[in-house]
């Protein structure tokens, strides 16, 4: 549910001529809606250890979110540009 608000946010912060550094903010929600509690519980002993694998998938993962914000308040920049 927070990845929709996200993204109705930043089209909508689009529209509005937000800067770009505001997808960075997007960005950080998206990625902390997905993992942030999976690397809480990463950090307690008895967990899970922190593999080469769950790092790639996290880095690729925080790579995507940035891109879908940029895409997000991208679209909205256009829709100003179209509707006047």
């Amino acid at each position: 549910m927070l990845t929709y608000a996200v993204i109705v946010a930043m089209g909508l912060a689009g529209y509005w001529r937000a800067p770009w550094w505001v997808a960075l903010f997007g960005a950080a929600a998206l990625t902390s809606g997905a993992w942030g509690r999976k690397v809480r519980q990463l950090g307690r002993e008895p967990g899970p250890a922190w593999s080469s694998k769950a790092r790639t998938y996290f880095v690729t993962g925080v790579i995507l979110d940035i891109v879908l914000a940029a895409l997000c308040l991208g679209a909205g920049h256009i829709v100003r540009a179209v509707l006047g």
